[in-house]
């Protein structure tokens, strides 16, 4: 008999899933009629079926058991189905467990309209660790994301994750450090200029003691070592000229 129960519990789940993927609408709302189901975030491929799932209390702002963001993330990479769930109420300012937003997930992944939208629609660029997650992005297109965070306010000179203790445990364990640390680190040269002239300080240390020179000099990243360099012996020689 329970293997029975299994078998139909299972057989339901599939067909929900079916019918959710390929917008079977009427099949679906069969279903979420006569079953307790599982609304599963990945299932929810347009706007008619999240709908569905609206309908019977799915919150588009919490985040999916194992998940480190809210489950709006899940989404940003459709700017069309990302305005749409923002008009229904969900919120670019959710987060789960972890200081990750919908907006961190966006500016890793999403396009420069979709980023500028979720950024519009939060409170603020305080949270979500969010100048850590561009330089977490690929492409030819994260100085245009740093200065538009800086231009917004994002701190320059914050670690990653230090601000948030739940995070930080989840996150501090590596090696954390600034924006110019990172930066550094991974052979930026043009990010690493920009925060330099942005007043980026590059005495500051990671969480293993480190500079962001250290961190270049480790990882043999030449021209970011000759900008660093250049910019610490350009601020020594006008501090020593300003000396009584």
């Amino acid at each position: 008999m329970q293997a029975h129960h299994l078998n139909i519990t299972s057989g339901i789940a599939g067909a929900f899933s079916e019918a959710a993927k390929n917008s079977h609408l009427d099949v679906l709302l069969f279903l979420c009629e006569n079953w307790k189901l599982h609304l599963v975030t990945s299932c929810a491929k347009s706007p008619a079926v999240a709908q569905i799932f609206f309908d019977f209390g799915w919150d588009i702002s919490q985040t999916d058991e194992g998940s480190k963001y809210p489950r709006l993330g899940s989404f940003v990479r459709d700017e069309h189905f990302t305005r749409w769930l923002l008009d229904k109420g969900a919120s670019a300012d959710a987060r789960g467990e972890f200081d990750v937003t919908a907006v961190s997930v966006a500016i890793v992944s999403a396009s420069m309209s979709t980023i500028r939208l979720l950024l519009h629609r939060s409170s603020g660029i305080q949270q979500g660790q969010l100048l850590y997650f561009a330089l977490q992005r690929g492409g030819n297109d994260t100085l245009e994301i740093v200065e538009l965070l800086l231009n917004l306010g994002c701190p320059i000179d914050s670690v990653c994750f230090r601000n948030d203790p739940r995070s930080w445990l989840e996150w501090g364990v590596g090696e954390a450090g600034t924006a110019l640390f990172t930066a550094a680190e991974q052979g930026r040269d043009d990010v690493v200029a920009y925060l330099l002239s942005r007043g980026a300080d590059t005495t500051l240390v990671s969480n293993k003691g480190r500079t962001a020179l250290f961190a270049a000099e480790s990882k043999e990243r030449p021209g970011v070592i000759r900008l660093l360099r250049q910019h610490i012996s350009g601020r020594c020689f006008v501090t020593s000229n300003s000396s009584p």
